[in-house]
C-alpha cells in the first residue's frame, strides 16, 4: 500500500491531530486512491482517536490521567465517514471508526503509550519514544494500475499535487519552522545544503512504484532529447567526414527516419515505452547511420548524372550493405527466444532497427540521392615522386594517390 507520512510535527497536539485528519480526506479523495479498500488498511491515529474514548475511564486510575472522563476537543473527524468513500458490496464490510473529537496534549502521550501496548502491530508505523512521536505513517491504496505506464504517470501528478497542497496549505506554517530550523542547524545544513533543506516537508505520500512512475513521468522529455543529441553528433560527424552540408542534413533525415519508425513499431507489436525501450531508440541512432553512409559517400565521389552515379554507388556497395545487414539480422535471432523480456524488447527494436535502415539506405535514400543528391565532390590526386619507376617486376608503380 501506498504510506503517508507525517514527519516533525507533533500529534499530541490537537490542532495537528485534525490537519493529520485533513490530509488523508484530501488523498481519499483523489480518483487514483480507492478509499473503500484503504479502510482495511492500518491506520493508527484513527485507530487511536477510536480506542481511546473507550478505554479512558478504565485506565483513567491504573495511569494517573488528568480525569475520569476523556474531554474530546477540536474537530477531529473520521475522513472515511465522509459521503461516498466508503461504497460499494466491499463497502458493506467495512468498519468506520467514530472519531468525535481530538485527545487533549495533556493525556496523549500516556494514552498512545498504552494504546501501542495492546495493538504492537501499528508500533512500527509510529516512531514513538515515549515521550512524543518524532514521525508516523498511515496507509492507503489505489485504484487498480492499468499496464501501459499511463496511469502510473497520471497517478503519480494527483498525488504530488496533493502532497504540495498539504505542505502548501495544511501545514504551512509547520513546514516554515522546519524550514528555519534546519537553516539554523548546522548538521542538516551540511548534510543537506540549504536548497535540500527547503525540498524537505512535514507530509510525504509514497509508493515503492513511485520510482517507476517518476521516470516514466520524465521519459518522453528525456527520450527527445536523448534522441536529439545523438542526431546532433550523428550530423556534427557526417559533416566532417563526408564535407557536404546537404549530405549530411539527408544523413540525419535518414536515421531520424528510423527511430519515427521504432515508436510506430513499439506500438503495432504491443511494447511498452519505457527504460529499456528508449536506450534501444537512442542506440539506433548510431546502428542505422551505417546502411545509408556508404551508399551517400560512393555516391558523392562518383561522376555523371546523378541517376548513373546512384547506380555506380548501388553497384559496388549495395551487396555489401545488404549482406551486412543480413548477418546482423541473424545474429540477433537468439535474442528473440530468451526468456527475459529486457531481451525479447532488445531483439524486436534491434530487428526492426535494421530492417528499417536498410529499407532506408538500400531502397529510399537511392530515389532521394536521384532527386536532390549532392554534387560530386571534386577530387584532386597528390603527386608522387616515385610514379614511373621501375618495380621489382618491371612495371610502372603509382602510389601515394590521396583525395584533398
Amino acid at each position: 500500500p501506498t504510506r503517508l507520512y507525517f514527519r516533525h510535527v507533533d500529534p499530541s497536539l490537537p490542532e495537528i491531530q485534525e490537519k493529520m485528519l485533513k490530509a488523508m480526506g484530501m488523498v481519499l479523495e483523489s480518483p487514483y486512491i480507492n478509499s473503500t479498500i484503504s479502510t482495511f488498511v492500518d491506520n493508527w491515529l484513527i485507530s487511536f482517536l477510536d480506542w481511546a474514548p473507550q478505554h479512558y475511564s478504565a485506565l483513567s486510575s491504573s495511569l494517573s490521567l488528568s480525569s475520569t472522563s476523556l474531554n474530546l476537543t477540536g474537530n477531529c473527524t473520521n475522513p472515511y465517514a465522509a459521503a461516498g468513500l466508503v461504497t460499494g458490496a466491499l463497502g458493506s464490510f467495512a468498519t468506520v471508526a467514530n472519531v468525535s473529537g481530538c485527545v487533549p496534549q495533556t493525556d496523549f502521550n500516556t494514552l498512545l503509550s498504552a494504546f501501542l501496548s495492546v495493538n504492537p502491530g501499528l508500533k512500527s508505523n509510529v516512531l514513538y519514544d515515549g515521550a512524543s512521536v518524532w514521525a508516523s505513517s498511515v496507509g492507503a491504496v489505489h485504484s487498480a494500475p492499468g499496464d501501459d505506464g499511463k496511469y502510473g504517470r497520471l497517478s503519480l501528478a494527483s498525488i504530488r499535487n496533493i502532497q504540495r497542497d498539504v505542505n502548501d496549505h495544511l501545514f504551512a506554517s509547520e513546514n516554515e519552522n522546519l524550514r528555519l530550523q534546519r537553516h539554523t542547524n548546522s548538521f542538516w545544513a551540511s548534510v543537506f545544503g540549504k536548497e535540500k533543506s527547503n525540498e524537505f516537508k512535514v507530509f510525504m505520500i509514497n509508493n515503492k512504484d513511485y520510482l517507476f512512475d517518476e521516470g516514466d513521468a520524465i521519459l518522453g522529455r528525456m527520450t527527445m532529447e536523448y534522441v536529439l543529441l545523438a542526431l546532433a553528433g550523428v550530423g556534427l560527424i557526417m559533416l566532417i567526414m563526408l564535407g557536404s552540408i546537404s549530405a549530411c542534413a539527408l544523413m540525419i533525415v535518414a536515421v531520424g527516419l528510423v527511430d519515427l519508425f521504432l515508436f510506430g513499431e513499439l506500438w503495432m507489436v504491443g511494447l511498452r515505452f519505457n527504460q529499456v525501450s528508449v536506450i534501444c531508440l537512442v542506440m539506433a541512432t548510431g546502428l542505422a547511420v551505417d546502411y545509408s553512409v556508404y551508399v551517400t559517400q560512393k555516391f558523392m565521389v562518383a561522376t555523371g548524372t546523378r541517376d548513373e552515379r546512384v547506380r555506380l554507388a548501388l553497384v559496388e556497395t549495395g551487396s555489401a550493405v545488404f549482406l551486412g545487414g543480413i548477418s546482423a539480422l541473424l545474429g540477433s535471432i537468439p535474442l528473440a527466444v530468451a526468456t527475459s523480456a529486457i531481451l525479447r524488447t532488445f531483439f524486436a527494436l534491434i530487428f526492426g532497427t535494421i530492417v528499417f535502415s536498410l529499407l532506408i539506405g538500400l531502397v529510399l535514400m537511392p530515389v532521394v540521392l536521384s532527386l536532390i543528391g549532392p554534387d560530386t565532390i571534386q577530387i584532386m590526386y597528390l603527386a608522387d615522386p616515385d610514379e614511373g619507376k621501375i618495380g621489382e617486376k618491371g612495371k610502372g608503380q603509382r602510389k601515394g594517390e590521396g583525395v584533398v
